[in-house]
């Protein structure tokens, strides 16, 4: 069996053929260009269908891309925060200086002896340790009436003393009245009237109770205050 000759391509073949390849060239030109032109890669077909890459500087379209950008951004507002200075404070001119811690030492209170004294210049009163310190009658007085009075018993509330003159001696003789008027006692400043008016330096109240006296005694101390003796 004799095998045909190929037959050579006519006219009609090749205009078929011519068309198709340009087709193909195209759309291969235009999946390139599509994947180059993402990296900023332009490129020209020529009408031969030659491909021609001109590569543009990435580094202007970066440019363009951020002065794009930077107009379509909004601008930032810049917020300016003023801290108000501190007012200075001052101390008038005439401010008193700031109280200062003052140490007192207050001194222990001590025994003192007394003695009456019913001719002092100036009035009757008490000598204290021999007459080193005077103390008036009407201290005396408010002394004895606030704070010894109220620990007898024997005395009642409201109860004074007075002052009676003896034989000629003015303001000798202390005397205690009651509320009722009556005197009902004595006080001796100095000395002991169980023991024969002796000198001791201690504050005796003689309290009359029935036909008899009870007695105290009491010390008086450099504060003014007083403790049975």
């Amino acid at each position: 069996m004799t095998t045909p000759p190929n037959p050579e391509p006519g006219p009609l073949s090749q205009s078929v053929n011519v068309p198709l390849v340009a087709i193909i060239v195209t759309a291969i030109t235009a999946i390139i260009v599509a994947l180059i032109d993402r990296d900023g890669v332009r490129l020209q077909v020529s009408e031969e269908g030659r491909i021609t890459a001109t590569a543009e500087a990435r580094a202007t379209t970066i440019a363009e891309t951020r002065v794009a950008t930077s107009a379509q951004a909004p601008s930032s507002t810049s917020v300016v925060v003023s801290t108000p200075r501190p007012v200075p404070t001052m101390a008038p001119p005439f401010a008193s200086p700031p109280p200062s811690t003052i140490s007192v030492v207050v001194p222990k209170p001590v025994p003192v002896v007394v003695g009456w004294k019913p001719d002092y210049p100036g009035g009757p009163g008490i000598c204290i340790d021999g007459c080193a310190d005077f103390v008036p009658w009407e201290i005396v007085k408010a002394e004895i009436e606030v704070k010894v009075l109220p620990q007898l018993k024997e005395v009642s509330a409201g109860s004074h003393l007075g002052l009676q003159d003896f034989q000629g001696k003015k303001n000798w003789v202390v005397t205690v009245t009651g509320p009722n008027g009556a005197i009902v006692g004595n006080v001796f400043f100095g000395t002991n009237p169980q023991k024969n008016y002796d000198y001791d330096g201690l504050i005796w109240i003689a309290i009359k109770k029935g036909s008899s006296y009870v007695y105290s005694a009491f010390q008086r101390f450099s504060d003014g205050s007083y403790r049975r003796g």
